[in-house]
């Protein structure tokens, strides 16, 4: 079975969900997984450049600007109002083998795939893994035939719009993590581009709590970790872009995150109350909404450590949020992914060998 799965690095959550799937597809099913980056599929000759603007962008000139700021979905209107992503993205695919299926990590290749299929004719199943806990219309889509959400949460948003329960699956790694009955190893980060804190106060004041260890990945922000490192913080471990999280995750007791998608989904895989900076770009926000409602976490107002200090002086706090995160995990159905994708292929085979086999008998000929 050969699988496209198509991904964009404005931020980490797409790339995270597709490793996510391609390692537990690929341990379950004999496949032929090609990851495809949106951008560089488009902009092959640019696409370090536009990210490299947008890393900038988010780094350097976003926090400078008032918490106000509302981005309605930054890297999709990033994308449209700057390229004529249709008109290549078509380009490109045209000009590639088709594979049996297309999974999509991000909402605006989900939107354009689905265009593909209908305007090209293309019975080729398309999995939209919603990587947020909220969506937007762009996830929504006539040609997707199956949607993967992170919770349940999610897949009864998608009913109550009229998604059918059986188009919806619920995916995550079910296995259980390490009992964590402590709090002593406190994880801090900030996404695949670092967006934490810049003020050193907030980095120095991790010093009030010399009986706990933290560790902080600044992802692809090497400013932010440089001047961070050179405080030689007493408690602290420091990293910057680190390609595998596991070790840390498996590590840390708490995260104190920004309320990103993946950021959540790995809390709840990893038995991780979250400690979350307050949003600011609407899919967190909305994100926020879900943590709230589950209780699964609690906010870091005006990055202040309050909320730590009442954490560790009221364990069953914690306790509380830990039981929480796995009921979530509970839900987790990725066998149901497994089982449906080999259902499809069987039936595109099937599809194929009788129109082969139909197109054989009418073109015979006794002559």
């Amino acid at each position: 079975m050969k699988i496209d799965i198509f991904i964009c690095k404005f931020g980490s959550g797409h790339q995270a969900a597709a490793k996510e799937l391609q390692k537990y597809i690929e341990a379950n099913e004999t496949v032929d997984i090609n990851t495809v980056d949106f951008i560089e599929s488009i902009h092959p000759k640019i696409h370090k450049a536009i990210y490299w603007g947008h890393r900038t962008y988010f780094q350097h000139i976003k926090p400078k600007k008032d918490k106000d700021y509302k981005d309605r979905d930054g890297s999709r209107d990033f994308a449209s109002k700057f390229f004529n992503i249709k008109k290549l993205f078509f380009k490109y695919l045209d000009e590639n083998p088709l594979p049996d299926m297309f999974i999509s990590c991000y909402s605006v290749t989900s939107y354009l795939l689905s265009l593909y299929k209908i305007e090209r004719s293309l019975e080729i199943p398309l999995i939209t893994y919603i990587t947020d806990y909220n969506f937007h219309k762009f996830w929504i889509n006539e040609g997707t035939d199956l949607y993967l959400t992170m919770s349940k949460f999610t897949k009864n948003k998608l009913m109550d719009i009229g998604i059918e329960e059986d188009k919806i699956i619920i995916f995550g790694d079910k296995k259980k993590t390490k009992i964590k009955n402590s709090a002593q190893n406190i994880l801090i980060c900030g996404g695949g581009l670092g967006i934490l804190p810049t003020d050193e106060s907030f980095y120095r004041n991790l010093e009030k709590f010399l009986d706990k260890n933290f560790a902080i990945v600044f992802g692809k922000n090497k400013n932010l970790y440089q001047k961070v490192s050179k405080l030689k913080i007493k408690n602290l471990q420091t990293y910057g872009y680190v390609a595998n999280m596991d070790y840390l995750h498996s590590w840390a007791d708490l995260y104190i995150t920004k309320p990103g998608g993946m950021s959540i989904h790995d809390s709840i895989r990893n038995d991780l109350a979250i400690v979350y900076f307050s949003p600011f770009l609407s899919q967190e926000i909305e994100n926020k909404r879900f943590i709230d409602k589950e209780n699964i976490g609690v906010e870091l107002k005006n990055e202040s450590f309050d909320v730590l200090d009442d954490l560790f002086n009221n364990p069953d706090k914690i306790r509380i949020l830990r039981e929480n995160l796995n009921r979530l995990r509970e839900d987790f159905a990725p066998e149901d992914l497994l089982r449906w994708m080999d259902y499809e292929y069987y039936k595109i085979r099937l599809n194929t060998y009788n129109n082969f086999s139909e197109s054989w008998i009418h073109g015979y000929s006794y002559s």
